[in-house]
């Protein structure tokens, strides 16, 4: 079957059922991916794939290829595994992604100053908040933040810290009335959510005793933190904020505590990857850095 690179390129194929995610997978055009398959069936004289409209189904003679190419290139990839464990020197490309306001504050400087240090090093660095799986956009490490249980995606998810979050507004949205002195009267203010575009959000606060689920209709939504901290600063509403990202405004008083006896749920910090097996020499010693310095940021700041 021609050579390693047809059998990977086709077993990408085959298990992404599409061009367009096989493409985004490897980072190969769909034009070149389809070049290639061509190529190979013209030279195995044989179709790997009935060709229905835009979906793709194996023949019988494309699952038995598919069942041999999947061992051939467990078996390659072994071998390059086995390579990286025996160096020493990082070297290689990295693709990291991170939320942006750790990125800001602390996950920038690292990706930068272990780019310096290890001058083999090319490095791309996205920000984001929703990617949770890094085979998705062939990201080495993703940085993410998570309320919720993450979903089983067959990837590693190595907790990092707890960032501790807090319910605050400027002073000025309360005017000459009392800010809310139980969650109840949370209803009576515009509040502020940090996520995907939503008719309703919801906070998880506790007292030490009781637990509530409180919903909302949020006045303002967004996945970008710094906006959810700017827009409580300009008094658009009450937002759940990191300690990271407010104490410094509580501290000068362009913010305060809402319902200061009540915590809302922590932001758990996850360093998600592939596989450790799967990770470069680069990736590894990277993910060790990652790892100590956002910790020690995180468990600088609390409430």
């Amino acid at each position: 079957m021609g050579n390693i690179d047809d059998m990977y390129l086709f077993k990408t194929i085959a298990e992404s059922g599409s061009f367009s995610v096989a493409s985004r997978h490897l980072c190969v055009p769909k034009s070149t991916l389809a070049r290639r398959l061509a190529a190979l069936e013209e030279s195995l004289g044989l179709a790997l794939f009935n060709k229905t409209g835009r979906e793709l189904q194996l023949t019988n003679f494309g699952h038995e290829c598919l069942n041999h190419c999947q061992k051939i290139a467990k078996e390659a990839d072994e071998i390059f595994f086995l390579a990286e464990k025996h160096k020493t020197v990082p070297d290689g490309f990295l693709h990291i992604i991170f939320p942006p306001l750790l990125g800001e504050q602390v996950a920038e400087d690292v990706a930068l100053a272990f780019t310096l240090n290890n001058p083999g090093i090319r490095i791309h660095i996205d920000t984001d908040t929703t990617v949770l799986d890094p085979r998705v956009d062939s990201a080495d490490i993703i940085i993410h933040v998570a309320f919720d249980p993450l979903p089983d995606l067959n990837i590693v998810a190595r907790k990092i810290a707890e960032a501790p979050y807090a319910l605050v507004a400027n002073p000025e949205i309360f005017g000459s009335s009392a800010p809310p002195a139980s969650p109840a009267e949370l209803r009576n203010w515009p509040c502020l959510a940090f996520g995907q575009k939503q008719p309703r959000a919801s906070w998880q606060v506790q007292d030490g005793t009781r637990s509530l689920n409180l919903e909302f209709t949020p006045r303002l939504s967004t996945t970008h933190l710094p906006t959810l901290r700017r827009a409580a600063l300009k008094g658009l509403g009450i937002a759940a904020l990191p300690a990271l990202a407010c104490v410094d405004d509580i501290s000068a008083g362009r913010l305060i505590r809402v319902l200061p006896d009540w915590t809302t749920a922590p932001g758990i910090i996850h360093a998600i990857y592939p596989s450790g097996k799967s990770l470069t020499t680069a990736a590894r010693k990277a993910l060790e850095m990652f790892v100590e310095q956002i910790r020690r940021h995180v468990e600088s700041f609390t409430f």
